[in-house]
């Protein structure tokens, strides 16, 4: 390896050890574990966890990991790959859920023998009561 790392690479035309120590200066120390993990994270639910919050995705992305990042405006966008899926407000709420995603969970698992407009019907009545039992 010492011997690899002092020979003038043909890529870069230097050493890559002389290279390793002028980019030193701008390595950053990592952030804590537990916020990187919450950057990625992979859920059996129709939620992703972001900083001790959860936020709804559709059905379809249940297992799947996600990339999570922080807006200026302060929303986060979720991502699968590189693929765009949501964008929620950042918010204090332990559980933060669009209506179409909402509906689409109760549709796949509770209320699968009511129809779309008791399902809504139910969302509209039953959410801000949702919201208190869920949030203790």
């Amino acid at each position: 390896m010492e011997e690899i790392n002092n020979e003038v690479s043909q890529a870069i035309n230097e050493k890559p050890l002389s290279r390793l120590n002028k980019e030193l200066e701008y390595f950053k120390p990592l952030p804590p574990l537990d916020l990187l993990i919450s950057y990625v994270s992979c859920e059996k639910e129709s939620m992703v966890n972001y900083k001790g919050k959860k936020y709804s995705v559709p059905t379809k992305y249940i297992g799947s990991k996600f990339n999570v990042t922080e807006t200026s405006d302060g929303n986060i966008s979720i991502y699968y790959n590189q693929d765009f899926i949501v964008c929620h407000p950042l918010s204090e709420n332990k559980y933060n859920y669009k209506i179409g995603h909402m509906h689409e969970i109760l549709n796949s698992d509770a209320c699968k023998h009511l129809t779309d407009e008791k399902i809504d019907e139910f969302i509209k009545e039953n959410m801000s009561m949702m919201d208190i039992l869920l949030g203790e």
